[in-house]
């Protein structure tokens, strides 16, 4: 009889660690996913306008708060090697940009806190700044793709602050940061 109690404890005490092994993989699982999903997504649109090279020959001032809930130190985003910050999942602007092929196009933020800039380009390229103007982030694109941009404005530490991205463009070559 004694036997037979050790038997079904021990058989109790296997079917707790299956269970427990079961929610501590399915809690991984779903932090994994979780960080995956709150990653920058540029399958969604944010504020949404068409303009042609010429266009922003006269700057585009976008007034936008920067930041977000996307931790990028943890997203798998290609091509872009290190980066810090927070932005949002969805962008804050998409653009589509036409008639580009004589320009250079500047992305810029002016900002009171640290900011970070991150575009997916026309091609599919990805880009990403931290202080390239002083604690402002910019990137310039000498020969830009034509197509639809998707462009965050983020915050280094994760705080959230109003900010301005302004958009403009160049003679290729004329100038650069």
């Amino acid at each position: 009889m004694r036997g037979d109690v050790w038997d079904a404890v021990a058989e109790e005490t296997k079917v707790k660690t299956m269970t427990y092994r079961c929610l501590v993989l399915a809690g991984i699982m779903s932090v994994t996913g979780a960080a995956a999903q709150a990653c920058p997504d540029y399958s969604l649109s944010g504020a949404t306008f068409y303009r042609t090279g010429a266009d922003l020959w006269v700057p585009e001032r976008l007034r936008v708060v920067a930041g977000g809930e996307s931790n990028l130190d943890v997203c798998p985003l290609r091509q872009i090697g290190t980066r810090t910050g927070w932005t949002a999942r969805r962008p804050d602007f998409t653009m589509h940009l036409s008639e580009a092929s004589a320009y250079m196009i500047d992305f810029a933020v002016e900002s009171r806190c640290d900011t970070v800039l991150l575009v997916n380009t026309g091609n599919g390229n990805w880009f990403y700044n931290d202080d390239a103007l002083g604690r402002d982030a910019g990137i310039t694109l000498n020969q830009p793709s034509e197509g639809w941009y998707d462009i965050w404005v983020g915050t280094f530490d994760g705080s959230m602050c109003d900010a301005i991205l302004n958009i403009e463009t160049f003679a290729r070559n004329s100038r650069s940061f």
